[in-house]
């Protein structure tokens, strides 16, 4: 069974990792990142399903930021976790 549409969840943490990030940097994402998560969160051109020690994680990657998130199923929510550079985003 496939689900038609995602909802996106901006978590409080997410939110306080967009400190820092570039106003259109975040616009970018929300434009382009987001109708792609709630449409297909699982696979896509920019969209990867992480290795150990990220078990059930996933990233959306764009240019230099890459977009970590989670997705309940059942629930039919993305759990957006972080928005870092490259270098941060896996620490």
């Amino acid at each position: 069974m496939t689900r038609s549409s995602y909802y996106i969840d901006e978590s409080d943490k997410f939110k306080r990792s967009l400190k820092g990030i570039p106003k259109y940097i975040i616009q970018d994402f929300k434009e382009e990142a987001y109708p792609q998560l709630r449409e297909n969160p699982m696979g896509g051109n920019n969209m990867l399903k992480l290795k150990p020690p990220y078990i059930g994680k996933y990233r959306y990657k764009k240019g230099n930021y890459r977009l970590i998130y989670s997705i309940d199923k059942i629930e039919g929510i993305v759990n957006l976790e972080k928005l870092k550079t490259r270098g941060s985003a896996y620490r």
